[in-house]
């Protein structure tokens, strides 16, 4: 029994005695991402681990890469980093591209597209230089040598760039006249105005129609053309351009061809002018000697001064320093006016006949003198009277302008060359010219006269009309009559031509005309042979269509010029609406608009109606149309 106990004893203690198996070890996954993939290495990059050891993992950047942190399970920018493995852990080793600074420098005025800055490795950086006016772009300079403008760099390392700038040179052109001037550098033409210091450039001056080169002046002076200038610095040239007028061409021409169709209205209300401008008190010539046409004029109703309006900027300008006297009196106003060279220096003088209806007054004078101012003064020879009209020309071929006077005494003023005149009675220079009339006087109705080389001959003809008979007893023309000059300075009234035979005077309505107004004379139907226009005037008293009123008419009429120096009345054929029941002011033969066809106008654009027809109203005007004229206005 106690042998039993025993073998318990020692079966319990072998039991008791027999070693415990181990407890299994925990472990856990590592896994390290890469951001970007190819901004570097860790080391390690993933594993199993046991429970609660610690890791140390490492980032190493590629080139051009820094290391930027650790995210993911862990957060820490150390590196490298010790990890507790304690869960699996998941992380993410996190690079940059390198950044480097570009430094971007001015050299002149401008400014450059980008600034200064820190770029990724490896940016491509486009930089513009933007030059501010007056400046241009030279070149790039420093890290980067070039002259392309965009210039695109990459930035894999710091890089200072210049920008460099270089002052313009401005060449300014200023144009007198009318024209323009071409510019060339190497034969190529440019329309810039600004260069680099060093260039040659050709400067060429074009004249407009009509006009003529005359000097450059300023930084070039010279008559030359074309001129080069060489800009080492801001430059300025002055171009003049200069038309030239013929101040020898008969007065007619001169109204017909020259001076402009002009609104006297609008320019009265632009200078705050509170006269009148009369048409047949201004005179027109480049009084200023600029190439354009001005003009002056006498103040209407007061008569109380001259006024001279010089043509500034596309507008006319009141501006009297020319004038040594422009309160020079005269009696009333003018009848006519005429603009020509008559003391032989090339610039314009004027003429005007004073003397309104009833009126007597000298003839007067703005005459040019040499230091480019004028003086108003009285032609004494001429004989004070109410003249009707006179007309201006080289009569006598000596070179000078010459003058003819209608009535009521009738004469010339023939020029010695320096504005002194000779006086002669018409029948001194014309010979068989209304005989039975007194010698003193000349003959009743030789009111329209106009010196003209009708049959372009080469040789003034003079044109008289006026008030014509009705039976061949009266003392008057018969007609607007043509008196065929030879260039001696002489005529015979047997040499001429009449418009119309007796009998033939216009009439309307049963009323014949009264007087023949104005008398214009050009080629209209382009065949080389001039025609003739007339303006009539005719008053019809107690008229029964107007309330027993006074009934003035305007009526013109067109006459064809034959071969023959004889005319034909065309005014049916080429003329509809030609009695006008309101009178009108001179007349124009010319091409207002420039299209290459004869118009009629009065010679105003705008003109004042008396009676019921108040205010400035626009002038009547026709147009030929290569078989008629058509009725504009």
């Amino acid at each position: 029994m106690k042998y039993q106990y025993y073998l318990f004893i020692l079966f319990f203690l072998f039991i008791s005695c027999e070693e415990e198996p181990p407890e299994a070890i925990e472990t856990y996954s590592l896994q390290v991402t890469i951001n970007p993939e190819e901004g570097g290495t860790v080391t390690p990059s993933s594993g199993k681990f046991n429970e609660n050891e610690q890791v140390s993992i490492k980032a190493s950047p590629s080139p051009e890469y820094v290391f930027s942190d650790w995210t993911g399970s862990n957060s820490s920018q150390s590196n490298p980093i010790n990890v507790i493995m304690n869960s699996d852990k998941s992380l993410i080793a996190n690079f940059n591209k390198r950044t480097y600074p570009l430094t971007i420098n001015i050299e002149g005025e401008g400014t450059v597209s980008e600034t200064s800055q820190s770029f990724e490795s490896g940016s491509e950086v486009t930089l513009t230089a933007i030059p501010d006016q007056g400046w241009k772009f030279v070149e790039w300079k420093g890290e980067i040598t070039s002259t392309d403008n965009p210039l695109t760099i990459v930035v894999n390392s710091s890089k200072e760039i210049t920008a460099v700038f270089e002052k313009l040179n401005l060449l300014s052109l200023i144009i007198s006249g009318q024209g323009t001037i071409e510019k060339r550098i190497d034969g190529e033409l440019t329309e810039d105005s600004l260069f680099s210091t060093g260039i040659t450039i050709e400067l060429t001056a074009i004249p407009s129609e009509n006009w003529e080169f005359k000097e450059w002046t300023g930084d070039i002076t010279s008559t030359e053309n074309p001129v080069q200038i060489t800009i080492e610095e801001s430059k300025t040239v002055n171009l003049k351009f200069m038309r030239y007028f013929n101040y020898k061409m008969p007065s007619h021409d001169w109204k017909r061809d020259v001076i402009p169709w002009i609104d006297f209205e609008s320019i009265a209300s632009y200078n705050n002018f509170n006269y009148g401008i009369s048409n047949t008190a201004t005179g027109f010539g480049d009084f200023n000697r600029d190439g354009h046409i001005d003009f002056m004029t006498q103040n209407t109703p007061n008569q109380t001064e001259w006024n001279m309006f010089l043509w500034n900027d596309n507008q006319f300008i009141i501006d009297n320093s020319l004038i040594s006297n422009p309160e020079f009196q005269v009696t009333t106003g003018a009848r006519k006016t005429v603009t020509n060279d008559f003391n032989g220096d090339n610039l314009p003088d004027v003429i005007r006949i004073d003397g309104g209806h009833d009126v007597l007054g000298y003839t007067n004078m703005l005459l040019s003198k040499s230091d480019g101012s004028y003086d108003l003064k009285n032609i004494n020879e001429v004989p004070i009277t109410q003249y009707h009209g006179f007309a201006s020309g080289d009569i006598d071929n000596d070179g000078d302008i010459d003058l003819f006077f209608g009535n009521p005494k009738s004469g010339f003023a023939i020029n010695d060359g320096n504005a002194n005149f000779n006086w002669y009675g018409v029948h001194e220079k014309i010979n068989n010219y209304f005989k039975d009339v007194t010698e003193h006087d000349g003959a009743y109705g030789v009111q329209t006269v106009e010196i003209v080389d009708v049959n372009n001959d080469g040789n003034l003809d003079l044109v008289v009309g006026g008030s014509y008979k009705d039976a061949s007893y009266d003392q008057k023309l018969t007609s607007p009559t043509i008196l065929w000059g030879d260039g001696s300075g002489n005529f015979d009234y047997n040499n001429k031509t009449e418009v119309w035979k007796l009998g033939e005077k216009p009439s309307h309505k049963g009323k014949k005309v009264d007087n023949n107004d104005d008398i214009v004379i050009g080629d209209i139907d382009g065949d080389g042979i001039n025609d003739i226009v007339l303006l009539y005037i005719f008053q019809i008293d107690n008229d029964p269509n107007n309330n027993g009123n006074t009934t003035m008419y305007s009526m013109i009429n067109v006459f064809k010029g034959n071969s023959d120096n004889s005319f034909t009345n065309k005014t049916d054929e080429w003329l509809d609406d030609y009695v006008k029941g309101f009178p009108m002011t001179w007349l124009l033969l010319r091409d207002i608009d420039n299209n290459g066809f004869i118009d009629i106008v009065e010679s105003e654009s705008k003109v004042g109606r008396p009676g019921n027809w108040t205010g400035n109203s626009n002038s009547i005007r026709y147009e030929w149309n290569g078989t008629k004229f058509q009725k504009i206005n």
